[in-house]
């Protein structure tokens, strides 16, 4: 009996051992393979809610408005905060002719109190005067110079479009303000904008390069070029009266100015919302690739020792852009300056 016995205690060990060892060398490792092939199982094998899968999805899923949690994801709002570049408009609502350059510069006045502004020098300390259509009135300065500078950490102002909206209330030291080429005691009148440029100092003439983007209360719109201050001015080049006069009536005036052919010419384009109502026309261009010259003698001109040449190309950023004006009461709103991606 004792035989038969451990013969049955013999037969259980050995199945034993052959179901242990089954399981472990063969039925376990594909069971596992299964269980780390199916990773789109809500549950694991065992039945266990699956975290990490849950994870994984978070974390892929980066066009979500929430977290899997429920939580508002910050951090793709910042993400699409900085590189919505292509939007129609800029943040006043004005159209953009060209993209803003991806991690471009921008700058948008402030509205609320536009000498409230690190960036911003008014020439002179205007008087500047709220209005209730929340436009600023520069009242009763005949030379106007609101100057966006650049700080340390910041790239100079090259490719760039800027916009503003002005209107002309009266003129100061003039009687009509339709002669460009005005070379009366008092100057000229117009509104402009200067790019490209740096400080306006006679101890510093060599500061002086800019490119001016104008418009003349008649309607005639026009481009000249600064090589040096005072004495390396070009002769304007313009169009004669693309709209009615300014005088009393709110226009939009937008200029551009980008490289082009390798940086080896500057492209200059004008633009201008004749009706204010946001709908821009392209009413000047022109191309400086050479060939056009300071106006003054070349004793005048070479006077100022800049190593520059009379058709001297301004292909280089500058720190600063000026809103200016002349001659003019002038009201303001919405100035901006944006680096663009040019065509």
């Amino acid at each position: 009996m004792l035989n038969v016995k451990a013969l049955r205690l013999l037969c259980i060990i050995i199945s034993f051992l052959v179901s242990f060892l089954l399981f472990n060398f063969y039925l376990f490792p594909v069971f596992a393979k299964q269980s780390a092939i199916n990773t789109n199982a809500t549950n694991d094998p065992f039945g266990i809610k699956k975290i990490i899968d849950f994870v994984k999805q978070s974390a892929i899923n980066t066009n979500a408005t929430n977290d899997p949690f429920g939580f508002k994801k910050t951090i793709d709002f910042a993400k699409q905060s900085a590189i919505n570049t292509n939007a129609t408009n800029d943040p006043f609502g004005i159209k953009k002719i060209y993209p803003t350059k991806h991690g471009g510069r921008e700058w948008f006045m402030n509205m609320s109190n536009p000498k409230n502004d690190p960036n911003i020098d008014f020439t002179f300390d205007p008087n500047l005067i709220k209005q209730n259509d929340s436009s600023w009135k520069l009242d009763k300065n005949n030379k106007i110079r609101i100057n966006v500078g650049t700080s340390k950490n910041l790239p100079q102002w090259k490719n760039i479009e800027i916009t503003g909206y002005i209107k002309i209330d009266s003129f100061i030291n003039s009687t009509n303000g339709k002669n460009i080429n005005a070379t009366s005691k008092n100057g000229i009148t117009d509104v402009d904008w200067v790019s490209r440029t740096s400080t306006h100092d006679e101890n510093l003439p060599c500061s002086g390069l800019s490119l001016h983007g104008g418009i003349y209360p008649d309607g005639t719109v026009a481009w000249k070029k600064e090589i040096w201050f005072t004495g390396g001015y070009t002769k304007e080049k313009f169009t004669p009266q693309v709209t009615e006069p300014l005088i009393g009536r709110w226009i939009g005036w937008k200029v551009v100015v980008y490289n082009i052919d390798n940086d080896s010419a500057v492209k200059m384009e004008s633009y201008l919302d004749n009706t204010n109502s946001n709908y821009w026309t392209k009413v000047f261009e022109m191309t400086d690739d050479g060939k056009w010259f300071a106006n003054s003698s070349d004793k005048i001109f070479y006077s100022a020792n800049c190593g520059r040449s009379k058709d001297h190309i301004i292909l280089s950023p500058g720190p600063i852009v000026t809103f200016r004006a002349d001659n003019v009461v002038l009201n303001f709103k919405d100035l901006s300056i944006r680096e663009i991606s040019p065509p």
